[in-house]
């Protein structure tokens, strides 16, 4: 685990009505994967392999202040190619996504089908559990907090599988997500739509991802304006997800058209 650096400015200030920072998160999604040769070898240290962990790898950062966050992903370069320049063509899903704790609203830029949009709507509300243990991490100490996401059971009436190569005939269980969050940074903030603990979020785990702090600085001489992202579509939750399901359909209705020959 990498050591948190914390950068301290203005101290005697940190806890005014100007009190700002900034977060440093790196993401990872927490997969295991095996290759295998023509002989049914496991392939170590298999370079695609470790190509395809690296791509999910990210860094944002988090603007922060008493009220607003906004949450932004930083240009990544993809390795270079012999004979081509290295570019950044990782195109975010959602670059930017502000948060009003204090109205209980977000907008976040989200791309969809080369179209962009504005989705803006109601936080979600976390239900927190509080525990009771600790860990350090960098020189901040860390209060553990949990929530569950239920899982809906099977559906009686679905059709079945002919083939069920994953054997995951089993009921759905429900998913942990755990946080640590500081008291010592009094906000409550965290990493993308996370919020709602008393005292800024270092680390989110959960769902096959985990989102940890690597860097904190506290009333920053410069830094990113807190706004709210204006370029797109403005839509609602609900409205992008049903955008979504119909470009969905439109695209696998191309896909079963037979070609026709002259």
């Amino acid at each position: 685990m990498k050591y948190l650096l914390i950068a301290l400015f203005a101290i005697p200030a940190a806890f005014a009505q100007q009190f700002r920072g900034e977060a440093v998160y790196q993401t990872k999604q927490i997969i295991n994967l095996t290759s295998y040769d023509e002989n049914g070898n496991v392939i170590e240290n298999d370079p695609i392999i470790e190509k395809l962990k690296k791509s999910y790898e990210k860094e944002y950062i988090l603007y922060f202040d008493k009220s607003a966050s906004l949450y932004v992903e930083q240009p990544k370069l993809d390795d270079p190619v012999p004979g081509r320049p290295a570019v950044s063509s990782d195109i975010p899903l959602h670059s930017k996504f502000y948060k009003d704790i204090k109205d209980k609203t977000y907008v976040r830029e989200k791309e969809l089908m080369s179209k962009e949009f504005l989705e803006m709507d109601s936080l979600e509300i976390f239900d927190w559990k509080l525990e009771n243990e600790t860990k350090k991490i960098g020189s901040y100490t860390c209060y553990k907090a949990t929530y569950i996401i239920p899982r809906k059971p099977k559906d009686p009436n679905a059709e079945p599988k002919a083939i069920n190569i994953l054997g995951n005939d089993k009921e759905p269980q429900d998913i942990v997500m755990t946080a640590w969050y500081t008291p010592e940074i009094p906000v409550s903030h965290g990493p993308d739509s996370y919020w709602g603990l008393p005292g800024l979020i270092l680390e989110v785990t959960g769902m096959g991802r985990i989102l940890l702090c690597s860097k904190v600085t506290l009333n920053p001489k410069e830094g990113l304006e807190i706004v709210p992202p204006k370029k797109g579509e403005k839509v609602s939750f609900q409205e992008l997800e049903e955008i979504a399901i119909k470009k969905m359909k439109e695209m696998n209705e191309m896909n079963s058209r037979p070609i026709l020959k002259p």
